[in-house]
């Protein structure tokens, strides 16, 4: 009951609880989930677990026509895309993406990198959802890593319409590689991009301003806890684990 409860006001699942509490659980997580669904713990409800929460039903947003610079995506579509990785599967991708604030707001909001191999990701303060600011991203990413190693992290990118994406020549000069999109309104063509964005709500929840939030905050007390979280699809081991592995030197 302490240990549930200690994890569980971290707002950690039980899975991540028990596989790091050892011979402290003897049975399984499954099990646990039962204990838990049928009060035996004091101190740990069904409503205190991340995924218990109940989420509001979602609106119906009203189809909007926005100018776009169709010549961009020529060459640069799923489509193409789905071409290039049936090519050579062996190219990792970096799917990319925003992560907004309150509409009306300060304008403040996440540039998000994700490597869906080992699911680590990284997240970035801009100002405003504009093309220079994440043009201007990347070259501070390159700068710090490196021409080579930044070439080898950022060789195909997947990302959606949004006007903030709107350079993607920009970036393929920065990385050497190249730059997909979505096909329109089909996030799920990024998956892994969007179901990591949950666990960066249950921190910053969905409406709530980012401005306050500095780049240091953002990085050392949000994403290195989201990527040294326990993932059972991966045998329990973190995002930054799994990058480890795959990347020489991660």
């Amino acid at each position: 009951n302490h240990t549930l409860s200690k994890g569980s006001r971290k707002n950690q699942s039980i899975n991540h609880i028990t596989s790091y509490a050892g011979d402290a659980f003897p049975v399984v997580g499954r099990t646990v989930y039962n204990y838990v669904n049928n009060g035996l713990f004091p101190d740990v409800k069904r409503i205190d677990l991340p995924k218990a929460v109940r989420y509001s039903k979602r609106k119906k947003e009203k189809t909007r026509r926005v100018e776009e610079n169709r010549e961009i995506y020529k060459g640069r579509t799923y489509a193409d895309y789905a071409i290039r990785v049936n090519e050579d599967p062996s190219v990792p991708t970096v799917q990319m993406d925003t992560v907004e604030g309150p509409k009306g707001g300060s304008g403040v909001c996440l540039l998000t990198l994700e490597f869906p191999v080992s699911k680590l990701q990284l997240a970035f303060r801009l100002e405003a959802k504009t093309s220079g600011n994440v043009i201007a991203c990347f070259r501070e990413m390159r700068e710090i890593l490196g021409e080579e190693t930044f070439g080898k992290l950022f060789k195909l990118i997947l990302t959606d319409r949004g006007s903030e994406f709107s350079d993607p020549g920009s970036i393929e000069d920065l990385t050497g590689g190249e730059v997909f999109f979505c096909k329109a309104r089909h996030a799920e063509q990024k998956g892994a991009c969007e179901k990591n964005h949950v666990e960066i709500r249950k921190v910053i929840p969905k409406g709530k301003d980012m401005s306050p939030y500095s780049q240091e905050q953002i990085q050392q007390k949000m994403m290195s806890h989201i990527n040294s979280y326990s993932r059972p699809a991966d045998a329990n081991k973190t995002a930054y684990e799994m990058f480890c592995f795959y990347y020489e030197n991660g």
